[in-house]
């Protein structure tokens, strides 16, 4: 994510996240994801994705996500990838490490 883009804005982090599932997961670019999509319990993703997920998002977003304090609902949907985004955005504004649960 560039520092010209609005991070803290839900819209930007919605389209950022839909681009990061189609790029690393081919397998959802046949799917019409929108905001409550459920991934997880769908079959889409498994916990093994969730990782490269996790991993993609840190990058993209510059946030840690504290894994032992977050649970795999929070990677159901992209809405509910947004609000784990969100969190984690406004932790590391105020100076906190990371973010989750």
């Amino acid at each position: 994510m560039t520092s010209t883009t609005k991070a803290g804005d839900p819209i930007v982090v919605m389209a950022t996240i839909m681009a990061i599932l189609q790029r690393e997961f081919p397998t959802l670019r046949k799917t019409a994801l929108v905001a409550d999509t459920p991934l997880l319990s769908a079959g889409l993703l498994d916990s093994f994705a969730v990782v490269t997920l996790i991993a993609s998002l840190e990058e993209a977003f510059a946030i840690d996500i504290d894994v032992e304090a977050t649970g795999l609902e929070q990677f159901e949907s992209p809405q509910t990838m947004v609000q784990l985004c969100m969190v984690c955005m406004a932790a590391a504004a105020a100076g906190g490490k990371s973010a989750g649960g």
